[in-house]
């Protein structure tokens, strides 16, 4: 289960760029479909890597891409959700045309309440 691997790889991430003195809330992911990941099973591994952690009470939210594929018959690019798709030129065997990323978009945090921003007013 290559998803352990992958939960250790996006925890050093987050802990990288997170705040110090914040709280992580969510940590948004993109998937591409090259990478084979199950979702529930990196949902799974998440929670296990972070688990007695400053991160445990996070959630992960996984932005799946679509199959990109392209026709070797009559070069047509499109996406799909189901990698075998035929084209429509009759060729059917499409061929995956990238899209193995695996991008930390964002995280979601809450500021520590300690540390109030300066007011304009002094």
């Amino acid at each position: 289960m290559h998803e352990i691997s992958i939960a250790r790889a996006l925890f050093g991430l987050v802990c990288q760029h997170a705040p110090n003195d914040a709280t992580v809330r969510r940590v948004n992911v993109r998937v591409g479909p090259l990478r084979a990941i199950e979702p529930d099973a990196l949902q799974w591994a998440w929670k296990a890597i972070t688990k007695d952690t400053k991160f445990g009470r996070s959630t992960l939210q996984l932005e799946s891409l679509p199959w990109r594929l392209r026709c070797p018959a009559c070069g047509r690019r499109w996406e799909s959700g189901n990698p075998m798709e035929a084209c429509p030129c009759g060729h059917p065997n499409p061929r995956p045309a990238g899209d193995d990323e695996l991008t930390l978009l964002s995280l979601e945090v809450d500021q520590s309440i300690g540390h109030e921003p300066p007011r304009p007013d002094g």
